[in-house]
């Protein structure tokens, strides 16, 4: 071959480096070019990674992939593969070369892979930028003695006009990547403010950082409260099929060491509660037990990050690439960033829910408050109305809850409501939502009730939860209550309707002295406006000087004097004229603010 040649290679490999910014295509077409314009029959190119000594081959031409399959490639001596041109030559920084490839004693580990290719001669050219070796090109030749020390320095001149092109595709490369890292912190950032579920928030970010990443796959995985287990929660990734994804949902990984699943990158991170990274995964080894999930990916470079509130590990990022040593010191910092801000999240997130169980459960019994079990019965509604069925409203109000008060104290009252509630919750089934409304009154939502009648349903609760005595400070009370109903569709279809028609129930109930559990009927309306429309007539009767009175003297029985007089109250309608007491009196004695405005205006 004319040394001539190679000035020319020389000058078309300059012209690649000036025109081609992508370092795979580079080498590619160097490869090539060296293959069909000079006189060795193969060329190849294998790039150190960014953080260790893992090598890859990363272009290559004219051999076989026989070849490749059979290479081991490494700069450790010690390791298989690491005593070749390219583990040679990286250590040395300077060219080596093999005129007689299967005679020369340092390469006969390679001398069958060697034979079998044909191979006789070869060189190993290091590129090196900032005095690191960041790849070695290797020619190789069908003929012995083939490398003179002439060409050598011609191929030396070829391989710092490679590394420039290297160095420049690195920096911008390296632009490239900072720019990526700062659009997943302000992304994940910009998510995060917007505070949404945690599912949403898991999933968002794992599509955010492995597009911008370019990874094979980003999962979250949390623990059981156990601490046993890792679920998987999110995950996305360009190859990650919905089949994939749902195996990972239904098979949680192991924290402990001792189990296969719990070897992997999850469970290490979990048990060591800080960044695992594992840059040069050997394509061999398997780890978990989603080995198909990491062969269909040729993952080779795994992140784990721990998402840490306090101490806790509360959830887990896990990162995978193709490329050996792709996680490099920045990577890992934005990625523990990401963490950083998942913690955030997480703590907004539990507060918000925090403050949202504030206001929507009782402090004292824990159970829903008026708002959230107004929510529920809308609910319950909305799917009546899609599925059909039935739901009956039920009110509880204990009798004589405020003697108990007065005798016991408000603390061992606090302690009876809480109490019947924890009753109240045994009798009732999952689907059902109890209450506390307000002071002794409690409300109960049964759904789906289509097997029993309405009254039994309700009266089989109330018996179940007043059947048996309370025992309070070593005090056995015996309490009741009294409970009033209605039943969606049969008493009302809104969620207004169905409240107010239990209460006028719950009213009847207690007017009937309590211990009494009573269903909404029309009727029931139809007294209580009656009663409404008599309280506004009476008390205006009053102001207008319509109730008057006839006095009735009180003699003694033994001297016949009169010790006093009795006053009787007589409504003098000005359109009916005198009307009958027994069509009020009776009415205006069961009311105690009628009474005594009855008393008041009879002393005036």
């Amino acid at each position: 071959m004319q040394h001539a040649t190679y000035h020319v290679v020389l000058s078309k490999i300059g012209g690649l480096v000036a025109t081609v910014p992508d370092p795979a295509i580079l080498f590619q077409k160097t490869c090539e070019y060296l293959v069909n314009h000079t006189e060795s029959s193969g060329a190849y190119f294998a790039m150190i990674g960014r953080t260790s000594s893992e090598i890859f081959v990363l272009a290559s031409a004219g051999i076989p992939d026989t070849f490749f399959q059979g290479l081991k490639l490494s700069i450790d001596p010690e390791k298989p593969g690491g005593n070749g041109l390219v583990g040679r030559a990286s250590r040395a920084g300077k060219p080596v070369h093999a005129n007689d490839s299967l005679n020369d004693p340092r390469f006969e580990e390679l001398h069958g892979l060697l034979r079998d290719s044909n191979i006789r001669s070869g060189i190993g050219i290091p590129l090196l930028v900032e005095n690191r070796c960041r790849g070695v090109l290797v020619l190789v030749s069908e003929t012995v003695e083939h490398y003179s020390a002439v060409l050598l320095k011609l191929l030396e001149q070829m391989a710092e006009i490679l590394a420039v092109g290297l160095d420049r595709a690195e920096q911008r490369e390296h632009r490239a990547r900072y720019q990526t890292l700062y659009t997943i912190q302000s992304e994940v950032n910009k998510l995060v403010a917007q505070a949404p579920e945690l599912q949403d928030l898991y999933q968002e970010t794992c599509r955010i950082v492995a597009k911008t990443s370019g990874l094979v796959w980003a999962d979250i995985h949390v623990p059981d409260p156990t601490g046993d287990y890792l679920w998987f929660v999110a995950g996305s990734g360009p190859e990650i099929t919905s089949t994939l994804i749902e195996a990972r949902r239904k098979t949680p990984l192991s924290t402990r060491a001792s189990d296969l699943s719990g070897q992997g990158i999850a469970g290490t991170t979990f048990r060591a509660g800080k960044t695992t990274l594992w840059n040069n995964v050997p394509v061999e080894q398997e780890f978990e037990l989603r080995m198909t999930l990491r062969r269909e990916t040729a993952t080779r470079s795994l992140l784990g990050v721990p998402v840490l509130v306090g101490n806790n590990c509360r959830a887990l990022l896990v990162l995978a690439s193709r490329e050996p040593d792709f996680f490099d010191t920045e990577l890992v910092g934005i990625s523990e960033q990401v963490a950083e801000s998942l913690s955030l999240a997480i703590q907004a997130y539990e507060q918000r829910h925090r403050l949202q169980q504030m206001a929507l459960t009782d402090p004292l019994t824990g159970l829903p408050n008026r708002l959230l079990f107004s929510q529920r019965l809308a609910d319950a509604m909305s799917r009546m109305n899609r599925e059909g069925g039935r739901l009956i409203v039920a009110l509880i109000n204990l009798d004589g809850f405020h003697e108990i008060n007065a005798r016991l104290g408000h603390e061992m009252g606090d302690t009876l409501l809480r109490v019947i509630a924890t009753r109240l919750t045994s009798v009732n089934r999952d689907t059902d939502t109890l209450a506390r409304l307000d002071g002794d009154e409690f409300a109960v939502l049964l759904e789906d009730n289509q097997n029993s009648t309405d009254y039994n349903v309700v009266q089989s609760m109330l018996l179940r939860t007043f059947g048996n005595p309370f025992e309070i400070a070593n005090e056995e009370l015996i309490i009741r209550a009294s409970v009033g109903f209605s039943v969606c569709p049969d008493d009302g279809t809104t969620e207004e309707d169905l409240m107010r028609r239990a209460d006028f129930a719950i009213h009847r109930a207690k007017s009937a002295g309590g211990n009494v559990c009573e269903r909404f009927t029309r009727k029931l309306e139809d007294d209580f406006a009656s009663r409404l429309r008599f309280k506004s007539e009476f008390q205006n009767a009053i102001r207008q000087g319509e109730i008057i009175f006839h006095y009735q003297p009180i003699v003694e029985l033994c001297g016949g004097r009169v010790v006093g007089a009795e006053a009787l109250a007589r409504w003098e309608d000005p359109r009916e004229g005198l009307l009958a007491p027994e069509r009020w009196i009776k009415i205006v004695e069961e009311t105690p603010q009628l009474i005594s405005s009855l008393g008041r205006h009879a002393l005036t």
